[in-house]
């Protein structure tokens, strides 16, 4: 039998995207490649117009739809837990599908969104499942960090303030900066979270979308265990930055992703740039925030990140540098952006 490899994505476009860029290298190794789509009634619009396009141009990668599901999430006004519902509802179809696939194909591996996770072929099917995480390596840490903090204290992260959080391989996090979905521990989308994290190191490998040299100290400490004390930690590898390479009006690409911690790290990175004598004005240099289909961002989160890039040393050489947004609907005020460097 062909060696076959299953990818399941969680229905978000971002994390579509990138598993699809994952399975083209999957035939680089002459592997057979099926991309299981769950029944989503909550899926991105730009889904099927990317499966259409890549099952033109790699025939050799398969799409199978999972049948719908018999009953649909109950009304939940959080949108995390929303997805959590649809993907339960959808694991005995995708478990059967699987089992069903392993009777003609030598199954090699599952590979699982990591918040698909909870699907587990492993212990149902005796199958290796590896976790994709579709962001970075920073951002990985500080998720699987989550229960080590948990049990630190009594208090959710929206009651700490700006006090400081130190995960392994991180800049020090300040609690408010943490996701607004982990804010509140006694909410339903903390808990779904929080067993996400807790199941993490349960894979049999955990792929990441980065790269090495970019996020050395978050990876280091990622294989060395240090943050799940007590807990085996699977292997890690990092295989990105997958990054989609379309053509068209409907072309959708997922950028270079960057961690949660970027600004404290990028606030390191200058002073370090300077201590070992980088003449910073011969330098080109171009940062791009990646922040996912959903966009979650507020208003004054972008203008203070717009404000740190005009204020950053390494940036002041340049001569302009243009900052943009998509689908913030409120009216940027002119007063932080009247410099002229920026468009």
């Amino acid at each position: 039998m062909k060696e076959a490899v299953v990818l399941y994505p969680l229905p978000a476009i971002g994390h579509l995207v990138s598993m699809v860029e994952l399975a083209k290298l999957f035939l680089l190794h002459d592997f057979s490649v099926t991309v299981v789509l769950m029944d989503a009634p909550i899926s991105h619009p730009s889904i099927d117009s990317v499966v259409a396009r890549v099952s033109s141009a790699y025939p050799s990668i398969s799409f199978h739809r999972l049948p719908p599901v018999s009953s649909v999430p109950d009304p939940e006004p959080s949108f995390i837990v929303r997805f959590f519902d649809v993907v339960r509802l959808n694991n005995p179809q995708f478990l059967h599908f699987v089992a069903a696939h392993s009777q003609t194909y030598d199954v090699r591996a599952v590979v699982l969104d990591f918040f698909c996770s909870d699907a587990d072929v492993t212990a149902e099917l005796r199958l290796p499942s590896y976790f994709f995480w579709s962001s970075g390596a920073a951002a990985l840490a500080l998720f699987l960090y989550i229960p080590t903090l948990h049990f630190a204290t009594h208090l959710s992260f929206k009651d700490l303030d700006d006090a400081p959080l130190h995960v392994p391989g991180l800049p020090p996090v300040s609690a408010s900066h943490m996701p607004h979905d982990v804010m509140d521990r006694n909410t339903e989308s903390y808990k779904r979270l929080f067993l996400v994290s807790e199941r993490g190191p349960n894979a049999d490998g955990l792929l990441i979308n980065t790269f090495e040299s970019m996020e050395v100290q978050a990876v280091r400490a990622l294989r060395d265990g240090s943050f799940i004390p007590g807990r085996r930690m699977p292997p890690v590898y990092c295989i990105g930055p997958l990054v989609a390479d379309w053509s068209g009006d409907d072309r959708v690409s997922l950028p270079h992703p960057m961690s949660l911690t970027q600004r404290n790290h990028l606030d390191q990175q200058v002073p370090a740039a300077h201590s070992r004598g980088c003449d910073l004005k011969k330098v080109p240099c171009c940062y791009c925030w990646a922040v996912g289909s959903v966009n979650l961002w507020q208003l004054p989160q972008f203008l203070d990140l717009v404000l740190w890039v005009r204020e950053t040393a390494l940036l002041s050489h340049c001569t302009r540098f243009r900052c943009c947004m998509r689908s913030i609907r409120t009216r940027i005020p002119e007063g932080p952006l009247k410099d002229k460097k920026f468009q």
